[in-house]
């Protein structure tokens, strides 16, 4: 299998190739003043962005697949088994790892904003379903004979 044998190539030898050359290249100039998030020490994360690196980085959405898979027979009669699972936290995870631009995605309080919205929406249909239900029995009861 090749995955694991890129796997140690890259720890043991890119890895270290690539930050010597970024210490070196930070260190001389060349990138012009830095973001904030490299700070003093001119560090980087190192990330892989070709096909067999994403390839890798699939093995957990794989995994989270496998478990619905597996899981949605039981959550069928015992749907607190999905209390488990932080679907988020699925999502944004899957997101990063298929390499969707985190600018695409909706910021976590403008997502708890639009499931406010939603439940705000339910409840308010609720409401308007339990009055229409009161005043169809108030009708109902007033047109009955002997009512009143």
């Amino acid at each position: 299998m090749i995955g694991p044998q890129t796997a140690r190539l890259e720890s043991e030898l890119l890895d270290g190739l690539i930050e010597t050359a970024w210490i070196l290249m930070f260190k001389a100039g060349a990138f012009g003043q830095p973001p904030g998030s490299i700070g003093q020490a001119g560090r980087a994360a190192i990330s892989y962005l070709g096909a067999l690196a994403r390839a890798q980085r699939l093995g957990p959405v794989r995994a989270v697949a496998d478990a619905f898979t597996l899981l949605g027979p039981i959550a069928g009669f015992r749907p607190d088994v999905l209390d488990l699972i932080d679907a988020d936290a699925i999502a944004r995870e899957t997101f990063a790892v298929l390499g969707v631009p985190e600018r695409l995605l909706r910021a976590p309080d403008a997502v708890q904003g639009i499931r406010q919205d939603r439940a705000d929406q339910a409840a308010a249909t609720a409401q308007l379903d339990a009055n229409l239900a009161i005043a169809d029995r108030v009708a109902k009861f007033q047109t009955e004979p002997g009512a009143g």
